[in-house]
């Protein structure tokens, strides 16, 4: 969906957080979500733009769950499974995000013992 460096530095990511340009917010979601070595920090990230005000970045913050897990980092499963389980009825495109990530994540672990 993005494009995205190579090699990952966290304060750029966290530059393009705080741009407030929508596009730039998302490839430092996605950055975050994907590449940093820490998980409990990329969990945090997705939770705070979980919040934000633009349903974009939003869902995409939402995504970026299934993005930690599918990249074999541990994550605070009761408490993402808990956020995603609230904006899962939400119509929009949270809602979607949500969905997806459900069935992602629950995928993931369905199929890690395999």
């Amino acid at each position: 969906m993005f494009c995205i460096a190579e090699d990952y530095d966290r304060t750029k990511a966290l530059a393009l957080l705080k741009s407030q340009r929508i596009d730039k917010i998302l490839l430092g979601l996605f950055a975050i979500a994907k590449r940093d070595s820490d998980s409990k920090f990329a969990q945090e990230i997705c939770i705070e733009y979980s919040t934000h005000p633009n349903e974009v970045v939003r869902g995409e913050a939402l995504k970026g769950f299934a993005t930690i897990v599918w990249e074999n980092r541990p994550i605070d499963v009761e408490e993402v499974m808990r956020i995603l389980s609230e904006a899962v009825n939400d119509t929009g495109y949270r809602g979607l995000c949500a969905r997806s990530a459900i069935e992602c994540i629950e995928t993931y672990l369905s199929t890690e013992d395999i």
